[in-house]
């Protein structure tokens, strides 16, 4: 047991002295990528989010009491559905002329960059959140009100439900007045974690290259002038 933790130590020692052996390298590596993801995070376009809130109403308005409060069981799976579709964005995209907007050369690109805009999220109570971030603060709000306005434009069209109205709009989107944070410092630890652990893993490799290579010269040189291993 004494032997197997003097081994252990002698190799963690080993470990320590390859790393101060390339504790410049690894330095370098570090802030390189460090500096790029601060540069990455304060170059980037500014980004802003604007949120649309709603709740379904159920089939049957008012509860068992006679009272005319909305209630919210209605299909949720359903209105997700339809704010997911190939139908619903498209016409978003043509309402605001997004293919001019976003300079995309086909509807599949521009299907997909609003998709990846768009996040949908389920609220405390019921509520449906439609969150929607771009570098414009007013198609932001346009998109979000867009997606919670035609749910019941479809409704009718698909007559899903014999209601009037398949949601009830809490808030709609407004413009947001302040970007996103940018994340520089999420970003900086991100890299300097990442790069810090490849930094490491590069040098051990390294120098097991540079050990195997001593290795293979060493047993090139006893075969070329046949010297018995047992000698060295």
């Amino acid at each position: 047991m004494q032997q197997q933790n003097f081994e252990e130590e002698i190799d963690l020692v080993e470990y320590l002295i390859i790393i101060l052996k390339h504790r410049w390298k690894i330095t370098a590596i570090v802030l390189i990528s460090v500096l790029f993801s601060i540069i990455y995070s304060i170059t980037r376009p500014p980004m802003y989010e604007s949120n649309a809130t709603f709740f379904c109403l159920d089939s049957i308005r008012g509860n068992e009491e006679g009272t005319n409060i909305p209630k919210s069981n209605i299909s949720e799976d359903l209105v997700v559905s339809i704010l997911k579709s190939r139908e619903m964005l498209d016409s978003i995209i043509n309402e605001l002329n997004l293919m001019k907007i976003w300079n995309a050369k086909s509807f599949a690109e521009i299907r997909d960059k609003l998709t990846k805009s768009t996040k949908i999220s389920f609220e405390k109570g019921g509520i449906i959140k439609v969150s929607v971030i771009t570098d414009k603060p007013e198609l932001s709000r346009d998109i979000a009100n867009l997606y919670v306005s035609k749910i019941d434009e479809f409704n009718k069209n698909l007559e899903l439900s014999v209601n009037a109205s398949l949601i009830q709009i809490v808030d709609r989107a407004v413009l947001p007045e302040n970007r996103m944070p940018r994340g520089t410092e999420k970003n900086a630890l991100i890299a300097f974690t990442l790069s810090l652990f490849f930094s490491i893993f590069l040098v051990f490799f390294l120098e097991m290259l540079k050990k195997n290579d001593v290795i293979n010269r060493l047993n090139s040189v006893i075969a070329k002038n046949n010297i018995p291993k047992q000698s060295l």
